[in-house]
């Protein structure tokens, strides 16, 4: 749309400097005399001359106006690079965060509380402590699944990005 603006307004320019290059004006006619009778055939050639009116205000107001959209295509492609970097940079994060939580976090969550149950069984840990750990490994798993759906909308973004 930014882009179709700057067009516009170029092509705008060239129309308004081709306004300030006057046109000629070529008339034909024809004439009746009253008093004899007689006819005659009048024929004209008007050529203004642009020694006052070049056209020169509506060609800088063109002007502007195309800085003025060249600028908004500027703008508008700065935000839709701001908008993948940024768009990109959450997958990353996200991406990290389920590598860490899915081949680190969990699997030591889960070693930790089957220790846990076999100290609980043997008599040397007490119930709450199974509990815990239980807790814990949940909390992570349920951190794995927002990372999974951060990832996944973060995706999402870069791909309706990418059809832009």
């Amino acid at each position: 749309m930014a882009r179709a603006e700057s067009t516009a307004a170029a092509a705008e320019i060239d129309r308004e400097r081709s306004l300030r290059i006057p046109d000629p004006v070529v008339s034909a006619g024809v004439r009746r005399f009253e008093e004899s009778n007689d006819s005659a055939f009048l024929l004209g050639v008007s050529i203004p001359l642009p020694f006052l009116n070049r056209n020169q205000g509506n060609i800088a107001a063109a002007e502007a106006r195309l800085r003025a959209a060249n600028a908004r295509e500027a703008v508008a492609l700065a935000d839709f690079e701001q908008a993948v970097t940024r768009a990109r940079s959450q997958y990353l994060a996200a991406e990290a965060r389920v590598e860490t939580l899915s081949t680190t976090s969990l699997p030591q969550a889960e070693e930790a509380l089957r220790l846990v149950r076999i100290g609980y069984r043997n008599g040397r840990f007490p119930l709450i402590e199974v509990l815990s750990a239980a807790e814990a490994r949940d909390a992570i798993r349920e951190a794995l699944i927002a990372a999974q759906e951060d990832r996944g909308q973060a995706a999402a973004e870069l791909i309706r990005l990418a059809a832009q």
